[in-house]
């Protein structure tokens, strides 16, 4: 329930940011377009995203400050200044291909049609490429490939 849940966040949050950005695109005021954002994010409460995510969403979007932010790109220096403090670190294959399982499910948890689309990918990948004798870090490759590519 919880992959779901976080999958549906991240539907959320990629769909104002997507209805966002088409305001910016025409010079618009974000600002002055938050209602139709939010009034295209209700109208698909129950069908594309869950109810408390919305209710969560409208509370923060009552705030000016919201939208100003998103307009101001704020997000981006947050990234950057989290970035430099942070030391690059290396890590274990099966550390990154665990990794790479949890943005699969968040992607597949977006339908019930995607429901493990990527692992069956990525099992028939791996598969082929031991199939053609492959060597074991090409067919691990082809395994993540497999869990990431949609």
């Amino acid at each position: 329930m919880q992959v779901k849940l976080t999958a549906n966040c991240i539907y959320l949050a990629e769909r104002v940011d997507v209805l966002s950005l088409a305001c910016l695109v025409d010079q618009s005021n974000l600002l002055l377009n938050q209602y139709a954002i939010t009034d295209q994010i209700v109208a698909k409460t129950g069908d594309n995203f869950c109810t408390e995510l919305v209710e969560a969403f409208m509370a923060i979007a009552e705030s000016s400050l919201f939208w100003f932010t998103l307009e101001s790109g704020d997000a981006s220096g947050y990234t950057a200044t989290w970035e430099a403090h942070t030391p690059n670190k290396a890590i274990e294959f099966h550390e990154l291909k665990s990794l790479v399982h949890i943005f699969s499910h968040i992607v597949d948890a977006k339908s019930s049609y995607t429901k493990e689309h990527s692992d069956g990918v990525a099992n028939l990948a791996r598969f082929l490429g031991e199939c053609l004798e492959l060597p074991e870090e090409s067919c691990e490759m082809l395994e993540l490939a497999g869990l990431l590519h949609d």
